[in-house]
């Protein structure tokens, strides 16, 4: 059985529905983390009991810390993300064009740093409208998206290029051929040159040894969420160091191939490898 399913198997009692209202900030954290341990692989009535918990543990943090604090702003985006993991998209827009709001209030004085906290809501927002099938008003944000990473971060930075792949996929999604075209074409004027993957061959194997004989994560002693394969944390960092988000992500690509066998195993090194350089598993 994966570390998820006993997570969630584990998490089916009724701390799941313990909704009472707290001054306790440990007691708030350790309710957030549980709600957050959720992801578009759990079922529907688990994701529903998520929905009410962070919308108990928001409420808590407005009240302890204020409706501006990092943890308030952090589950309020957790909450949207749950959200969309329920398919229930028009909520999930809802929250997230006022997390653009709220940050675009907060950030805007704090210069480059601020702006990139409010394109990443605003990226979150134009994922949620193409989830949605919102397709126009997701182009029109992936428009304006794809200047601002280029402002941000270069025209040949990663999180440009991704921008522009999604732009690209929308534009074909809605029969504009050219358009499409014209993207592919700045995307492949961009893009880095391909990794070597034979530099990293011993490490790609270790990575698949893990996949094979162990997990990417494990279930933490407490039962609430997931705790990452230290060996799998050190390949991480080491490739992160090496390349940064290039090599990981070819590295990934290649290991998530050899493990295609094993359901679940590529998305797990993708969340173990979270928080690792610019990595967001």
């Amino acid at each position: 059985m994966s570390w998820f399913a006993r997570l969630t198997r584990r998490s089916r009692d009724d701390r799941w529905h313990d909704l009472t209202p707290t001054d306790d900030l440990a007691v708030v954290k350790a309710r957030h983390s549980r709600a957050a341990s959720c992801d578009w692989m759990t079922a529907s009535e688990r994701l529903n009991d998520a929905i009410l918990l962070c919308e108990a543990v928001i409420r808590d943090y407005e009240r302890i810390l204020g409706p501006d604090h990092t943890d308030t702003l952090r589950a309020r985006n957790d909450l949207a993300s749950i959200y969309g993991w329920a398919r229930r998209y028009d909520e999930q827009i809802t929250h997230r064009e006022a997390l653009v709001r709220d940050y675009e209030r907060i950030y805007a004085a704090d210069g480059d740093e601020g702006d990139k906290w409010i394109l990443l809501m605003r990226h979150n927002l134009a994922r949620a409208f193409s989830a949605a099938s919102r397709t126009d008003e997701a182009i029109t944000l992936y428009q304006a998206l794809a200047k601002d990473y280029a402002r941000l971060y270069g025209a040949r930075h990663e999180y440009t290029l991704d921008v522009h792949t999604k732009l690209a996929e929308l534009y074909e999604r809605s029969d504009r051929a050219d358009e499409a075209a014209t993207v592919r074409e700045l995307i492949r004027a961009g893009a880095p040159e391909p990794v070597d993957l034979q530099s990293y061959a011993e490490l790609v194997r270790e990575l698949i040894t893990i996949g094979r004989t162990r997990e990417f994560l494990s279930v933490n002693a407490s039962g609430t969420g997931a705790v990452s394969d230290q060996r799998t944390v050190e390949i991480g960092r080491q490739l992160n160091a090496d390349g940064g988000m290039e090599v990981m992500r070819a590295v990934h690509a290649a290991v998530a191939d050899a493990l295609r066998s094993i359901p679940g195993r590529g998305r797990e090194l993708e969340a173990a490898w979270s928080g690792i350089g610019k990595w967001q598993g």
